[in-house]
């Protein structure tokens, strides 16, 4: 697909979230009134929640916002729940579409535009996965895609994603439901994500290191 018609693909999906959300008057930068609204019919506004969650991949949304607006719209422990189930679900789907639908597109994709991503796959495995899906910055579903085209197994490869996200989504779920309380108790909480931002991408630097002297050998 040409590149202007990859944008235009994108602002329509754009503009059809936006309606979306404004229909169920989830537009708002009034916290206590959204929370009013999700309220009134708790059980569609949860699966609304995890369908969007989903349905993020599609506008390239990252995921990290979903677990903050959790947070903020149903609490930390109930926004947590929900947002591993919407998570657990991504990543199975992003599992089948780049094992059995879209294999080797994406495996030309990364290969060329992510090389060192797919190299680090290759070499490193699940463990590259983990830091994949722990760090912030890192582009999470490419590299679950890319897993997916390595071939990884499916059991393995959701119990890794899983395990791997609950750090971070716990820290996005208490960030969502303290906007608005604690300065304080927010900084900290930002803190321990850059924290573990800045270690989890070191770690990304020393593997890629290592991974390019290897191929020198």
């Amino acid at each position: 697909m040409k590149r202007w018609k990859r944008y235009i693909v994108l602002a329509v999906l754009w503009a059809l979230l936006l309606a979306v959300l404004y229909k169920f008057g989830l537009i708002t930068t009034d916290i206590h009134k959204l929370k009013a609204v999700i309220k009134q019919d708790m059980y569609s506004m949860m699966a609304l929640f995890i369908f969007m969650s989903f349905a993020r991949i599609a506008v390239l949304l990252p995921d990290t916002i979903f677990m903050v607006l959790g947070g903020i719209c149903f609490g930390p422990v109930l926004g947590f729940i929900l947002s591993m189930i919407a998570f657990i679900f991504t990543e199975a789907v992003i599992y089948i579409i780049g094992r059995y639908i879209a294999g080797n597109w994406l495996k030309n994709y990364l290969g060329s535009k992510y090389k060192n991503v797919f190299q680090l796959l290759k070499r490193y495995g699940y463990e590259f996965l983990a830091l994949g899906i722990l760090c912030p910055v890192l582009p999470s579903d490419l590299i679950c895609f890319g897993a997916a085209v390595l071939g990884y197994e499916f059991k393995k490869y959701i119990i890794t994603t899983t395990i791997s996200n609950i750090p971070m989504l716990l820290l996005y779920s208490f960030i969502g439901e303290g906007l608005g309380s604690s300065a304080i108790y927010n900084l900290m909480l930002i803190l321990i994500v850059v924290l573990i931002a800045n270690y989890t991408v070191m770690m990304f630097k020393k593997l890629r290191e290592e991974s390019k002297a290897f191929d020198t050998v």
